[in-house]
C-alpha cells in the first residue's frame, strides 16, 4: 500500500527522497535516500526504496525539492485519503506518512485510557501541524508556542513564548505559581 501511495504521489509531484521507520527498537535508524537536511544523520541508514518496502513501515518520511513541505502535504491530502494513511507534518521539511488513524490524539488516547485522566482534563502544546489531532482531542486547553506554524497558533486557545525562549516552562511556572 505505501508503494502505491508513493508512486501516486511521485506521479503527482515528481521524484521524491523517501525515508521508512521500520523498527521501534531506541535509536534504530530510518532507512532510505539520503538528504543532507534530515537533522538526524547519525540515525540513517541508505537503503534502496525496494529495500524499505519490503518490510513493514511504521512511519514513511517523504520529501520534494520542487514544494514547500506545507504543499508537499496539501497535494497528498488531495490525492491519499484518510482510510489510507494518516498524513501530517512535524516541520523537518519532510511529510509523515502514518497508518490511518495513527497520530498524537491516538496515542494520547491510549496513555489517558491507561492512567484513567479524561481528555478534558488535558493541557496540550505544540508546534506544528502534526499536533493539530492532540489540540482537538485535549479538553482543558491547547497552548501553541510563539513560533508555532500558522495552522496551529489558529486553533490554539492561548500562545507562550517561543521554544527557544523557555515558553513550555514559562507558562507552566506561571500556571503552577497561582
Amino acid at each position: 500500500m505505501l508503494a502505491r501511495l508513493l508512486a501516486d504521489l511521485e506521479a503527482e509531484v515528481g521524484p521524491l527522497t523517501v525515508m521508512v521507520e521500520a523498527s521501534d527498537e531506541h535509536d534504530a535508524p530510518l532507512w532510505g535516500d539520503y538528504h543532507e537536511s534530515w537533522p538526524y544523520q547519525d540515525r540513517f541508514e541508505a537503503r534502496t526504496r525496494e529495500e524499505c518496502l519490503s518490510c513493514d513501515v511504521l512511519k514513511a518520511f517523504a520529501r520534494t525539492a520542487d514544494h514547500h513541505v506545507d504543499e508537499l502535504l496539501a497535494v497528498a491530502r488531495r490525492i491519499v485519503s484518510p482510510e489510507q494513511a494518516t498524513l501530517t507534518q512535524a516541520g523537518l521539511g519532510f511529510i509523515e506518512i502514518c497508518p490511518p488513524g495513527v497520530d498524537k490524539a491516538s496515542g494520547l488516547t491510549v496513555v489517558a485510557q491507561t492512567l484513567g485522566v479524561d481528555p478534558a482534563d488535558v493541557l496540550v502544546f505544540g508546534d506544528m501541524p502534526n499536533d493539530l489531532p492532540m489540540f482537538e482531542w485535549a479538553g482543558w486547553s491547547r497552548v501553541a508556542v510563539a513560533n508555532a506554524h500558522p495552522a496551529l497558533r489558529a486553533v490554539a486557545d492561548e500562545v507562550t513564548l517561543r521554544n527557544d525562549d523557555d515558553g513550555v516552562a514559562v507558562y507552566l511556572d506561571r500556571l503552577l505559581s497561582r
